[in-house]
């Protein structure tokens, strides 16, 4: 159990992260847990009587978030709730800490009109992938790279895994493995002796057996092009550079920096370049995913310009890592992300994240030691990360008229 206290929040952030060994038949269970745990418990079974619950309780509220790292799957639930120095309610916190346990713990076989309803709503929300055009796109663009690997599986699972999941079938899962995952609880905000006692009472949910340091495979192959359609008025362009750095390698956050100045600022190298100079662009990002061990870029373009746009975007990036920063680029740089680093402390969100990062990584990252790393980070450093950069996959999609269009699920492309 961590509890990290902090006067300055007006809330407390309780967190359980159920840590289990990264399996992708599991997709589908771990997703429909975080829905139907959050939508009534057994003290309250309609998800009307549970929200009346959390508005009895000032507001406070749950929330679920699903994370695949390596070779663990992380279902994180977190209670947000005014601090009880607020509320003049001598039930609230053991309300707070009955309800959490209502939730999470104390659960008889699920509701099936639930059940039903929650599974509908994501065969719903996977039949219609196909209308969020960039959603629907970037999954294409995540197979063509990663095939069949963990990385390019929908968080959800797929259809047919999805519809052959019974509500019999969950509640197994839910008493056979769910609740024998590793179990860490986290505390933020500005936390009274009365309720962390109360929150210490719940050290006997905890379970610590996976004590392998997490570790992201490098997933590297040929690089391959792929073009295809879909109705819609601009067409997007995505591009994956592997880039095998690692969390812990000195060469992390130069490789932060270096995407950082490719794009993530007002200054950097695409926005200014590709989408302000050459009005090539709608919209362009380049984002280090460590946690994929690779630097994606994708640019909303003009369906009449996107070949020309594809040329000079895979120029200029080929530029950037032939010549490298210069030294005011690289200064730049660092101040943007010394006050990205600094801003983030502002977001109580933010805590628990890192918390768990740390403990998965098994370092311990500070903000004074972050904002030294990235001071001492020279041009030499970040020109070794560029030199590692490898092009395995550009995919172009390009926009058409609806009426023009011979549309084709996924599956048939």
């Amino acid at each position: 159990m961590t509890i990290l206290k902090n006067s300055r929040f007006k809330t407390i952030h309780l967190s359980f992260c159920f840590i289990d060994k990264n399996e992708k038949d599991a997709y589908s269970y771990r997703f429909l847990l975080a829905r139907i745990l959050t939508s009534y418990s057994t003290k309250y079974p309609t998800k009307k009587s549970l929200i009346n619950a959390f508005s009895n309780l000032y507001g406070s509220y749950v929330s679920s978030k699903l994370n695949v790292m390596g070779q663990y799957s992380m279902l994180r639930f977190t209670m947000s709730f005014a601090s009880p120095k607020f509320i003049d309610d001598l039930n609230y916190e053991d309300d707070i800490i009955d309800l959490i346990k209502d939730m999470l713990f104390d659960r008889k076989l699920f509701d099936e009109q639930i059940f039903n309803e929650t599974k509908r709503r994501l065969i719903e929300q996977i039949e219609t992938l196909p209308e969020r055009k960039f959603e629907y796109a970037r999954d294409m663009f995540l197979t063509h790279n990663f095939g069949n690997h963990y990385i390019a599986h929908p968080s959800y699972g797929t259809l047919e895994e999805v519809e052959k999941i019974t509500v019999n079938d969950l509640y197994q899962y839910y008493l056979e493995h769910f609740l024998t995952n590793d179990i860490k609880i986290y505390a933020t905000g500005d936390i009274s002796e009365s309720l962390q006692s109360k929150i210490d009472n719940l050290k006997s949910f905890e379970r610590v057996t996976l004590k392998e340091r997490l570790m992201i495979e490098d997933f590297n192959k040929s690089y391959t092009h792929h073009e295809t359609k879909l109705p819609m008025g601009q067409s997007f362009i995505f591009l994956a550079y592997n880039l095998n750095i690692n969390r812990l390698d000195k060469l992390y956050i130069p490789a932060i920096l270096a995407s950082l100045m490719l794009s993530g600022y007002p200054d950097s190298i695409l926005f200014k370049e590709f989408r302000e100079e050459l009005g090539l662009a709608y919209e362009v990002d380049a984002r280090f995913e460590y946690d994929k061990k690779y630097l994606f870029i994708f640019a909303g373009v003009n369906n009449e310009t996107r070949l020309d746009s594809f040329q000079a975007l895979k120029e200029i990036v080929e530029r950037y890592i032939q010549n490298g920063p210069s030294e005011e680029m690289l200064f730049n740089a660092k101040k943007a992300l010394i006050n990205q680093t600094i801003l983030a402390e502002d977001y109580q969100q933010s805590y628990i994240p890192k918390l768990i990062a740390n403990e998965l990584y098994q370092t311990n990252s500070t903000l004074e030691n972050d904002i030294e790393n990235i001071k001492r980070v020279t041009v030499s450093e970040v020109k070794e990360v560029l030199s590692m950069l490898k092009l395995t996959t550009s995919f172009i999609v390009e926009g058409e008229n609806e009426s023009e269009s011979i549309w084709k699920p996924y599956s048939q492309i």
